[in-house]
């Protein structure tokens, strides 16, 4: 192998690692989004704040 090939399969690995990386980015917010997650309220936070 040449060095050529080394540095186009090192280029290729980083690459997939991205794609890789941003596939599972997206899944996780469009996720989020679907699921819809609310903050619950919290009713007596008035004795607490001074």
């Amino acid at each position: 192998m040449s060095m050529l090939d080394d540095e186009s399969t090192n280029n290729g690995l980083s690459t997939t690692r991205i794609e890789a990386f941003s596939d599972g980015v997206f899944a996780i917010v469009i996720t989020l989004l679907i699921l819809e997650i609310k903050v619950p309220e919290i009713p007596a936070l008035s004795y607490i704040v001074c």
